[in-house]
């Protein structure tokens, strides 16, 4: 019985794990954290070709990211930062398109039903980049596909950008970990 309850539990296990949004993450372990003390932020797409709406969300990404970078003790210096962080919102919709045959009456030809369904897959991609050497030292992605359809946009995006920067825990002008700026 007890060998039972091992194979539900881990079965059980195994299930929520799968369940759960993988962050994809990097951190080049060659880069000198501790000369890093200020940052530019850049976004992917032009925010003048975005609509309102479009032009919001990314305003807000870049406002949760400067939350972040100034738990991290780095400070906004556009013109000459020594990082520059960089940001994308990548979406892409697709279709799926299923046909089922029905036949009402069962002796009549069936006919075919078409039942399309549209999803929109997205992730948001950071990267910070070394100035100086304009090499790639920090980059995470998360798959917002799995983030419960219950939160606004916008708990959505602060939640998002919070589980991405826990993969990054350098303080400016260190070159040490500091697990304390992981937060939930």
């Amino acid at each position: 019985m007890k060998s039972v309850y091992r194979i539900l539990f881990i079965i059980l296990l195994i299930g929520s794990a799968s369940c759960s949004p993988k962050i994809v993450h990097f951190t080049n372990s060659n880069s000198n954290f501790a000369q890093y003390e200020t940052y530019g932020i850049v976004n992917y797409k032009n925010t003048k070709d975005l609509s309102t709406e479009g032009a919001e969300i990314f305003s807000f990404i870049e406002n949760q990211v400067k939350k972040e970078l100034s738990r991290r003790d780095y400070s906004l210096n556009p013109k000459d930062p020594d990082i520059v962080l960089r940001f994308e919102l990548i979406a892409n919709q697709k279709s799926d398109v299923s046909t089922t045959y029905n036949s009402p009456y069962g002796y009549y030809t069936s006919y075919p039903r078409y039942t399309v369904s549209t999803i929109l897959q997205s992730a948001l991609l950071l990267e910070l980049y070394d100035v100086a050497t304009k090499k790639l030292i920090w980059q995470a992605s998360l798959d917002l596909d799995k983030e419960s359809k219950k939160n606004s946009k916008e708990q959505i995006l602060t939640n998002t950008v919070t589980k991405l920067f826990n993969t990054y825990l350098y303080r400016a002008k260190t070159n040490s970990t500091d697990q304390s700026l992981i937060s939930e």
